[in-house]
């Protein structure tokens, strides 16, 4: 061969002798037991141990990546050792965190925005509605006014019922401090107006600055009790978005199994149109759902809906 000395033909060419075993080791403090990559562990082939080393070089073992405070020994010996974690690393740790995708947000919108958009057109026709029975007792707010009590004058007629009972507490102040109960009004109005003195319960309630509805319902309760009477359904007469509220908390107070119906009527010279055109009516809708659902929700606060029957 042309370009290569003859001394050189046959000989065996010289290699490099892959480099010394070397002994590894990696106390890991995340788990609190030490693995030890020693010889008899270590791979075989010079390649594998070389990328064997090198992983360890670069901070990770089988592709996992190595600890912050990841340090090299001496190679001679000592082999390579990872001290125990920093302070940072036990007080946090990192989590999995589920987020929604955009999609997802249009969902949640959606669940979110389409009760509000219901009940801000239909809230008002939902607190109003009228759920009639036929019943044996009619029981009349008697703060409604003089011209629903006419109203609920012929309900009482036209329905079939056998007693009328009235219910309220006492008025608000005036200039004077006058004050007169409600209950007590609307009974003599249904006599002047002619409805048979038999048949006429009144149902004054106790002096109370809240929960007054709770209050009547409580007084109603107590006057069917004292005359014995176990009416298996009654209808309140009330008007505008209180019917919901007022039919939740009698039928909460009455006794068991008196079921609970509800009449509601629009006030006389109510405003017309959308609720939210009207500064009386969006006054009353808004504070009848709030009252709605705290009723609903948490009971309007109260921890019994009889205990002051046992007083």
């Amino acid at each position: 061969m042309q370009g290569v000395p003859s001394s050189n033909l046959g000989a065996p060419t010289s290699l490099k002798p892959p480099p010394p075993e070397v002994s590894w080791s990696c106390a890991w403090s995340h788990s609190g037991e030490n693995e030890d990559l020693t010889d008899a562990s270590y791979p075989r082939s010079p390649r594998r141990r070389w990328n064997q080393r090198r992983g360890l070089a670069n901070g990770t073992t089988g592709g996992a990546r190595r600890p912050a405070n990841f340090t090299a020994a001496a190679e001679a010996g000592g082999g390579v050792k990872v001290h125990s974690g920093t302070m940072l690393s036990r007080l946090i740790h990192r989590r999995t965190l589920w987020w929604p995708t955009l999609l997802g947000w249009g969902l949640i919108g959606v669940v979110i925005v389409t009760p509000l958009v219901w009940w801000w057109f239909k809230g008002e026709d939902f607190l109003s509605a009228t759920h009639r029975l036929s019943a044996e007792v009619l029981v009349v707010e008697g703060w409604i006014g003089r011209e629903n009590l006419e109203a609920a004058k012929t309900e009482f007629e036209r329905g079939g019922y056998t007693y009328l009972a009235t219910a309220g507490g006492l008025s608000k102040n005036d200039w004077d401090g006058n004050q007169w109960n409600y209950a007590r009004e609307a009974a003599n109005l249904m006599l002047r107006l002619g409805v048979p003195p038999d048949r006429v319960i009144e149902a004054p309630a106790l002096e109370t600055k809240s929960q007054r509805t709770f209050e009547s319902a409580l007084a109603v309760r107590r006057v069917l009790d004292a005359r014995r009477l176990q009416p298996a359904a009654v209808n309140i007469f009330t008007v505008g978005a209180h019917a919901k509220r007022s039919r939740l908390v009698f039928a909460k107070t009455l006794a068991a199994g008196t079921r609970v119906g509800v009449i509601s009527v629009t006030p006389i010279g109510y405003p017309s149109g959308p609720w939210w055109k009207s500064t009386e009516r969006a006054d009353v809708f808004l504070k009848e759902t709030v009252g709605w659902l705290y009723e609903l929700l948490l009971n309007s606060g109260r921890t019994s809906n009889s205990e002051s029957l046992k007083t």
